[in-house]
């Protein structure tokens, strides 16, 4: 104990000694008197530490003070805080301390002290007591030692030092756990990235080129991020014991040669990624592989879990929504119905030419559910004997393609499980790997991949090679999928930004290295575009630019026009296609593909009128669609599309439902759910919804007889918008007040709208100067009333600068002699009105809050050109002996949608 004393009281004479008695006291003060307490301290246990200290920069996000090491092996982190003023019980957190608190807590051991404090931390919890000198140690120096407080801080810094990983096994405990390292890991990529000179850094060309051409910034620090995790778990599980980077790698070696070399290079930045891959290979090395292989295996949802905690936000931007099993299974049992059926193929995914595909693979629960149903099936109609050579083959025949790296090594891992399941023991397996690809399947199928450095170029070629062979070479039967959802809206000015589509929006004349023989074809997303344009429905194209869309029209090109030999595509997407008016080019490319199409709504609108339970945890309706097509179909007879709604309130219910239906004709359990199929029209660009039937369906639309209608104004700021002249006159004098580089802040720039904006030729505000050149004494622009929302009248700051989509032809046509009718073109209505009336600008949602349709009564100010029909009042002043005027109609109009008997009876 005397030399605990003497240790700690060295300590305190320190801090005493080098703190000065006034001026600004700053943690950096402690660093080395803390550094050296922890070295001496472990010395008398015959440990020897070495410790960093961190440079203090306000944009490391995770890294704390001080970082400690046991030989090789990190073995916590120590948080310093401010001797005067800073506190160390988390309880007391306030304002950075608080911030920078949610930010360490997940470290797994952390020290926090500011000298005469001292508190332990495990995961974010307290561990032990919060150990106090008996005095102020910078004051009293060793006078604040005693017995007690030495005894105490000596236990607490012995558990520090003694940590041992307490790595779970049991796969949802441990995708929580890695997902915070994770995120320790991607902060720190974040920071060396943003430094030009850093080793991480120059990594950023070849890793952009690798892992997709749309990441930016910290996307390739997620990149970084998810690859040394993912990495290093699969090492782990293949075997290595020691996870530093060029042991990993090895062990990785051939199977995962990519994967191998990313570690390797990650390897020579390891210094700046200090903390996260610290942590990270500690952790993992301490994983029981053992028990982790006796539970449930790794699990289909694994990623899904990891990005719970890791970043949902991210699960959002990727679209990246895992599907129910019950789905899964439905998707496959369907898709193995048709090829026995429709192409002879007995023995359904089994059949030795049998090529199936999943172009957005995942975790690989499509592939792993083909396996199962194929062997199941083997075993019945041939033995269970039959069933290892059977496997051995499929695995061949089967493709997935993943641009993330997290679900594309849980997808090896999980198809490589399911595999061994049908293998005898002892049976040499070595050379059949799952056929799971690193890569882009919206990228062209004709360039070879872009690359920088040669062994890196090589290694990427290689990967990138095998996506372009499944691409064009095979010929692949069945494609099955869950694509990513996830619209992307741009300012069709805004050249910044990339836009997402890849070759099938762009086709091959993308800016950028590499020739292609296909160089300058038309892009295949065209096909769903031109018959829009053509509608003179150009306006409502801005739905298709989706990744889903984009993956749909990818798997008719490449079952359909790449190959002759026809195949079964089924996908659950977003449901918009079956309906919107801007995918009647889809609708008339898929019946052009198909023999026959099915589709299972189950809807799932949690923000609309009438809202229906979802599958997913997401608030946009989906589908199922599955369609099949023989060889050389004829592309000028249109599909038969067949159509069912599943019901139920709840998401359990739909699910129920859908594992109950064996087959496309089993017309007995749907009849048994009180469900039959009903045939879509088949007209071209057609609903992919049943026809209607009765006197409803021969009634004009709204567009039959007020045949101009427009988006309403869009300004993509609230703050323009207020609740009386006054609101808006204070903010606009604190906006013009405020120093130029604070404007862009107060004024919510876009990517369309900046304070360096100036008007030209748009009314009002035509021909003014940008906001960032205004006087602060400029007067307000016009204000003036503005419908926010159906019954919800405010004032609104009118002018071009401030207002992304001013609507210039409302404008014209606004005075105080019109009427502009708001209403839903393509939505589903709920129980109120079906339409609504302002005599003032509308919102772009003015309607309900989300969405709709403009129609102006006059086309002009003046009152004198009506918004209807030519010919229209005319008739039905015949008609009715009378003379009708333009407000007879809309007065006609509006009552009759205007309450609510109207969408209760016609619902």
């Amino acid at each position: 104990m005397s030399e605990h004393i003497k240790i700690h009281q060295k300590f305190c004479d320190r801090l005493k000694e080098e703190t000065p008695p006034t001026g600004k006291l700053q943690e950096d003060h402690l660093k080395q008197p803390v550094s050296e307490l922890l070295k001496n301290f472990a010395c008398l246990y015959g440990k020897k530490l070495t410790t960093h200290t961190e440079q203090h920069h306000r944009a490391y996000k995770v890294r704390p003070d001080i970082s400690v090491y046991a030989g090789k092996l990190i073995c916590g982190h120590v948080e310093l805080k401010n001797p005067r003023t800073g506190v160390v019980d988390a309880r007391d957190f306030t304002g950075r301390y608080l911030e920078q608190w949610k930010r360490l807590s997940n470290l797994p051991n952390i020290l926090y002290t500011n000298g005469h404090e001292w508190a332990l931390y495990r995961s974010g919890e307290l561990d032990g007591e919060i150990i106090r000198f008996s005095k102020d140690s910078v004051l009293h120096g060793k006078g604040s030692v005693d017995a007690d407080n030495v005894r105490k801080l000596g236990q607490c810094l012995t558990d520090f030092l003694q940590w041992q990983p307490n790595t779970p096994h049991e796969p949802p405990r441990l995708a929580e756990h890695l997902a915070h390292l994770t995120r320790i890991l991607r902060g720190e990529a974040e920071v060396a990235l943003k430094r030009g000179n850093s080793k991480v850094s120059e990594l950023r060309t070849d890793l952009e080129k690798f892992f997709a051409p749309d990441i930016e910034g910290v996307d390739v620090a997620d990149a970084i991020a998810q690859t040394v995790t993912y990495s290093l778990l699969l090492a782990r599980l293949e075997g290595a014991k020691d996870l530093s980077p060029n042991v990993a790698a090895e062990v990785l070696g051939e199977n995962n040669k990519v994967l191998a070399l990313l570690l390797r290079l990650f390897g020579e930045a390891k210094e700046e990624l200090r903390t996260g891959y610290g942590l990270l290979q500690r952790s993992l090395e301490s994983l029981d592989v053992g028990k982790f292989s006796k539970t449930s295996g790794m699990g289909l949802y694994f990623y899904e879990d990891f990005l719970k905690a890791y970043d949902p936000k991210l699960s959002k931007d990727k679209g990246i929504y895992y599907t129910p099993k019950e789905i899964v299974r439905l998707q496959a049992r369907l898709a193995e119905g048709i090829l026995e059926e429709h192409f002879g193929k007995a023995e359904g995914f089994a059949s030795k030419d049998v090529v199936l595909l999943d172009p957005a693979v995942g975790t690989g629960a499509y592939l792993i559910e083909a396996l199962h149903q194929g062997m199941e099936r083997i075993a019945e109609r041939a033995g269970k004997a039959e069933v290892p050579a059977y496997a051995r083959e499929m695995m061949k025949n089967m493709h997935g393609i993943e641009s993330l790296v997290g679900p594309y090594i849980v997808a090896q891992i999980q198809l490589s499980k399911a595999f061994l399941e049908y293998q005898t023991d002892g049976v040499d397996t070595g050379d059949i790997k799952p056929n799971i690809y690193l890569g882009d399947t919206l990228s062209s199928p004709y360039q070879n991949p872009k690359g920088q450095g040669a062994l890196f170029y090589r290694s990427l070629t290689e990967e990138q090679e095998k996506v372009r062979r499944i691409k064009i070479e095979e010929e692949v039967l069945v494609c099955l999928g869950n694509p990513p959802y996830d619209r992307q809206n741009i300012s069709p000015d805004d050249a910044n930004k990339h836009r997402k589509g890849g070759w099938v929006r762009f086709g091959d004349d993308i800016e950028g290295e590499g020739k292609s023989e296909k160089q300058g074809e038309t892009p295949i997303l065209e096909t769903f575009l031109r018959p829009a344009k053509k509608k003179k429905k150009g306006v409502h194209l801005k739905s298709l630019y989706n990744d889903y869309v984009y993956f749909w029209r990818w798997a008719l090109w490449r079952l359909f026009e790449q190959q002759n030999c026809g195949g079964v595509i089924s996908f659950i997407t977003a449901s918009s296609y079956l309906r919107g008016p801007g995918f009647v080019g889809m609708r008339e490319e898929m019946r052009r593909a198909f023999d026959e199409l099915w589709i299972f709504d189950l809807g799932g609108d949690s923000i609309g009128a009438r809202k229906s339970a979802n599958v997913f945890a997401i608030r946009t309706p989906v589908a199922i669609a599955i369609g099949y097509s023989g060889k050389g179909k004829q592309r000028t007879k249109p599909a038969r599309v067949r159509y069912v709604r599943i019901p139920g309130e709840k998401r359990e219910e739909k699910l129920q439902a859908l594992e109950k239906i064996k087959r496309l004709d089993d017309e007995e359990s749907l009849s048994a759910l009180g469900l039959e199929w009903r045939d879509c029209p088949q007209e071209w660009h057609a609903h992919f919804t049943p026809a209607g039937t009765g006197a409803f369906f021969d009634y004009p639309t709204l567009k039959d007889l007020f045949p101009w209608d427009h988006s309403g104004v869009l300004f993509k700021r609230t703050w323009t918008i207020g609740e009386t002249e006054e609101v808006l006159e204070r903010r606009w004098k604190r906006l013009v007040e405020a120093p130029v580089e604070e404007r862009a802040k107060l004024f919510r720039e876009t990517s369309d709208r900046k304070i360096s904006y100036a008007t030209e030729d748009m009314v009002p505000g035509g021909n003014e100067s940008s906001i960032q050149d205004l006087d602060d004494d400029a007067p307000p622009p016009l204000i003036q009333n503005y419908s926010f929302r159906s019954f919800d009248n405010r004032y609104a700051l009118i002018d071009a600068r401030l207002c992304s989509r001013l609507r210039s032809d409302l404008w014209h046509s606004f005075s105080d002699k019109q009427v502009f009718f708001t209403f839903l073109q393509t939505e589903v209505f709920g129980e109120g009105p079906a339409i609504s009336a302002t005599p003032y600008l509308p919102d772009m949602d003015h309607f309900r809050g989300r969405g709709g349709r403009t129609a102006p009564l006059y086309r002009d100010k003046d009152a004198k050109e009506p918004n209807i029909t030519p010919g229209l009042l005319d008739l039905l002043a015949k008609q009715y002996n009378t003379d009708i005027t333009a407000e007879d109609l809309a007065a006609y109009v509006y009552a009759l949608l205007g309450g609510q008997s109207y969408t209760k009876v016609f619902w």
